[in-house]
């Protein structure tokens, strides 16, 4: 290979017909506000700008919170969530400005930003603060710290250190959006539309304006409560701009090649939780049910309980806000991925059914965790099979929890004693790994079997041949700026009918972990976690390295180089720092085509079958990101 080869196009300097032409880089959504429709913001207002070009205003929604029957109703009630979106083509844009106006109370203390890892540090003046952006698939809370915006809690809570946000205000940053979808097999949803068209159609379109699944009678697969059934391999597509009221299910566990995307919003707040006092009769289970597929780019808010469920799903660009208790996130099958997400959800976020999280940012809200190994441990039920997940590049903000109780933390069991982790056919290790978690959290760990009353144990015995363990765990690189409570790792002794065997909480490894700037070692851990000897075993807690995670800023400006080998007819990627690194090739609609989940050295990115374009190289560590832009001809 010679010089010139290997030093071919490490920065493009793109012009002419090379590239190609974008009608527009930045894309806001006008969404439909008359009396019982999408509700607009009366706490915000937020404006952006490209480069030097004009400032326009952005249309900032909000909901406000569903509280009655939630076990903080008093704290829910009168809060609201703000929120304005855009869709960004970042190729060959100078980036964004954004300014955000408060309009309710007095001037804040300070204005910051998160997540943290963002690094973004906006400029105060009076009620407003300006602040610049650049990349896309960004999703951002503005929090002005002032009393009239912090929820007045009890005593039990505050003295904790405890804070909710009263007015909450989030930016999401989406990739350009796909090619809304025409052509034979598309059907635009109308109410008058025919049952037999929206059956049949390869493509339901919500396109932009108000939508009331409840207005469609005409039967079929949407019933008389606008529940809509999708079908084996139709797609859904909801417009920016669309607002639909209604509740997404599937016709069978099996179905494949579903896909719900688009920029629009779907609510469900015409559902009453089954806890508020004013339910009856249906119980709905989630606000959306798919089988195997893709969820992309749409928001789903206000669900009557449950987020998403499906089966092996890959979620991206997603949205969730959820309100009460029962609002967990999404609950999908072994092999589904969820990357480059915002949920604010108020039970658990995840099951560790074999899914791979990566580049979400998480707003924990006052119940539940952000991982959760599943539910069991009552007489008569088993418990399921969970584990082999992995969790990496996560940004956790805000969080809203007052202790561990049963099924808080960053990872959390309620399983029960005959349970053992689950390899799908593969190893068994979940893993956690670049875990950032700002503010004042519960603890990292709720190990252990089924409880009740805070804690207490309560799983009911299982024969002796039954009896499992809790483990298998590796939580790598986490940062966390404060707890409340000792982390809790607990088994339980004579967890058997007969004979007096442990289930024991086993194989958790802590490798470079620090809380509240303390490194968690063996020389410490009892001041981090409560661990209970005579029912845990082979417990690691590794020193933190010096070249960690967090330093790596500090020791390399660059994270890797891209160059063209002529031999194969391949682009190269060459990592160039200390630890591995992520390496993902984008399109100029910001879609991620290849990835290398952790590149050490060098590898190829396979480019031979692309059409011919720009392209992005995206290194990517936690706390870093470097891009590079390539040519293929």
């Amino acid at each position: 290979m010679t010089t010139q080869t290997f030093l071919r196009l490490i920065v493009l300097i793109l012009s002419g017909s090379c590239l190609p032409v974008f009608a527009q880089s930045l894309i806001s959504y006008t969404w439909p506000t008359n009396a019982g429709e999408a509700l607009v913001s009366d706490k915000y207002k937020v404006f952006v700008r490209e480069g030097n070009g004009p400032e326009q205003e952005l249309q900032v929604l909000m909901s406000e919170a569903i509280y009655e029957g939630d076990f903080r109703a008093n704290e829910l009630a009168g809060r609201t969530f703000s929120f304005t979106q855009v869709s960004y083509n970042i190729i060959g844009s100078p980036g964004l400005t954004f300014r955000v106006e408060k309009l309710f109370g007095t001037t804040a203390d300070t204005v910051t930003i998160h997540p943290k890892s963002y690094q973004l540090n906006p400029t105060q003046n009076g009620m407003e603060v300006t602040f610049p952006l650049k990349g896309n698939q960004k999703y951002l809370s503005v929090d002005f710290h002032s009393a009239d915006n912090r929820v007045s809690l009890p005593p039990f809570m505050a003295n904790k250190g405890v804070v909710w946000i009263t007015h909450m205000l989030c930016i999401f940053v989406d990739p350009a959006e796909p090619i809304a979808p025409s052509g034979a097999g598309v059907v635009d949803y109308s109410p008058t539309v025919s049952p037999t068209q929206l059956q049949n159609a390869s493509v339901i379109a919500f396109r932009p304006g108000y939508h009331n699944l409840n207005d469609y009678q005409l039967g079929g697969i949407i019933d008389a409560d606008g529940v809509l059934t999708l079908q084996d391999g139709q797609h859904l597509y909801i417009a920016g701009g669309a607002f639909v009221e209604g509740i997404i299910g599937r016709k069978n566990f099996g179905d494949d090649n579903q896909r719900i995307y688009g920029r629009g919003i779907l609510t469900g707040r015409q559902y009453l939780w089954r806890s508020n006092p004013n339910h009856s009769g249906r119980e709905y289970g989630e606000i959306a049910r798919m089988g195997s597929g893709d969820l992309e780019g749409i928001m789903m808010m206000e669900s009557p309980n449950h987020g998403v469920v499906g089966n092996n799903i890959h979620v991206d660009n997603f949205k969730y806000l959820g309100w009460h208790s029962n609002n967990d996130g999404i609950r999908v099958g072994s092999g589904s991925e969820i990357e480059h997400s915002f949920l604010r959800c108020v039970d658990d976020h995840f099951y560790n059914f074999d899914i791979y999280v990566h580049d979400c940012v998480l707003w924990a809200g006052h119940n539940g965790s952000i991982m959760t190994y599943g539910w069991g441990g009552e007489a008569g039920s088993n418990t399921y099979n969970s584990g082999s997940s992995f969790m990496d590049n996560v940004d956790i903000i805000h969080p809203e929890w007052s202790g561990l109780g049963n099924n808080n933390g960053l990872i959390m069991a309620q399983v029960g004693l005959d349970y053992k982790p689950f390899g799908y056919g593969g190893p068994l290790l979940t893993h956690f790994r670049n875990i950032r978690m700002e503010g004042k959290i519960a603890a990292i760990t709720n190990l252990k079997p089924r409880s009740s009353n805070n804690g207490i144990p309560s799983a009911v015995q299982v024969p002796a041949a039954n009896v499992g363990y809790l483990g298998d765990l590796l939580l790598e690189n986490i940062r966390v700026e404060s707890q409340i409570e000792l982390g809790r790792i607990r088994g339980t002794a004579n967890a058997s009918t007969t004979g007096n065997l442990t289930f024991f909480v086993q194989n958790v490894e802590f490798r470079n972990v620090t809380i509240g700037g303390q490194c968690v070692d063996e020389t410490n851990k009892g001041q981090f976690f409560d661990i209970d000897a005579a029912t845990t075993k082979d417990l690691v807690f590794g020193a933190c390295a010096p070249n960690s995670l967090f330093s790596e800023l500090a020791t390399k400006k660059q994270l890797g180089s891209v160059w063209f080998e002529e031999g194969s007819g391949e682009w190269q990627v060459t990592n160039l720092g200390v630890l591995p690194c992520q390496v993902e090739l984008i399109n100029f609609h910001g879609q991620v085509l290849r990835r290398i989940p952790e590149l050490r050295e060098t590898d190829s990115m396979n480019t031979q079958t692309l059409p011919r374009g720009v392209y992005v190289v995206r290194f990517q560590l936690a706390s870093a990101m470097q891009t590079v832009k390539i040519l293929v001809q």
